[in-house]
């Protein structure tokens, strides 16, 4: 089985004159980590694992609890409140308590299809998504209609490529991820 690693990093040192300093503290192995949110309830990372199920570990590793949902993989994840919102990179989402148990059936997000890669809310209660294919960024109420969308090729510079989304609650600033391939020559 294919199996990615997930490094835990912290910051040391970081001022606003000086560069940012990571330093890696431990690694877990998991497969097919897509996506995570952080759950200061658990002190934990709720991870989407392009399964059919999400798992909840400490900051350690050790896993807590694994949940599913009646989506065909889970994909992205994000903390809505006190329960999961969870996606399958098609566009349906789904929320679940954080026991496991399906709050609802599946919905579709509003505006046609998208290869959605990261979800997260923001302070007004709305669902970000980034999509790379086609790329853009959308936000819709948490019902899934369309609120406004972005062309992420047409910022400057473009953003190609959005595998992730998290907002800072205190500023409401995104942090979009996004994966640059490099390929050594032989």
């Amino acid at each position: 089985m294919f199996a990615r690693t997930i490094a835990l990093l912290i910051c040391a040192g970081a001022s606003p004159s000086t560069a940012l300093e990571l330093r890696e503290t431990g690694r877990y192995e998991l497969n097919q980590p897509a996506s995570l949110d952080y759950d200061p309830t658990f002190c934990g990372l709720w991870i989407a694992n392009e399964g059919p199920e999400a798992i909840l570990v400490t900051l350690q590793g050790d896993e807590l609890r694994r949940i599913s949902s009646d989506l065909f993989r889970i994909k992205a994840i994000a903390i809505e409140g006190d329960h999961l919102l969870v996606g399958d990179g098609l566009g349906s989402l789904q929320r679940v308590t954080k026991e496991g148990v399906t709050s609802g059936a599946p919905f579709e997000l509003e505006g046609g299809f998208a290869d959605t890669e990261g979800i997260a809310i923001n302070a007004k209660g709305q669902i970000v998504t980034v999509e790379d294919d086609p790329e853009r960024l959308s936000w819709f109420t948490s019902e899934g209609v369309l609120t406004a969308r972005l062309d992420t090729m047409k910022l400057s510079p473009p953003l190609s490529e959005a595998q992730g989304i998290a907002i800072d609650p205190r500023t409401g600033h995104m942090l979009i991820i996004r994966i640059i391939h490099r390929y050594a020559a032989d």
